[in-house]
């Protein structure tokens, strides 16, 4: 079942969803634990279509480094149903630089 099916399905249990999810979840985290390179994430990305918000908007994350990469990886590993909000991330980001920056 993909992601566009399961969102257009309506008469999908409760407990269907949830199962469905827990497969994903499992095998994303599968892949994430033998991913080493660059493309092992791009591929996880593209599987799964994660997209993040970026600009107000939902987009790909593709062009985003490696570590931002792992991040929304995780994020679907850990938060199923929700985005990563990379305009969040980066202001986020910018909060605790300015905090922890030295101001002789």
């Amino acid at each position: 079942m993909t992601n566009y099916h399961l969102r257009c399905t309506m008469s999908i249990s409760q407990e269907e969803k949830e199962e469905y999810i827990e497969k994903r979840i499992a095998e994303i985290n599968q892949l994430y634990k033998q991913a080493h390179k660059k493309d092992d994430l791009d591929f996880i990305l593209k599987r799964f279509s994660l997209k993040c918000i970026r600009n107000k908007k939902k987009s790909s994350p593709m062009t985003l480094k490696m570590d931002i990469k792992r991040k929304i990886i995780q994020m679907a590993i850990d938060e199923p149903e929700d985005v990563f909000n990379y305009d969040y991330w980066l202001a986020s980001s910018q909060s605790n630089l300015d905090k922890n920056s030295f101001n002789p």
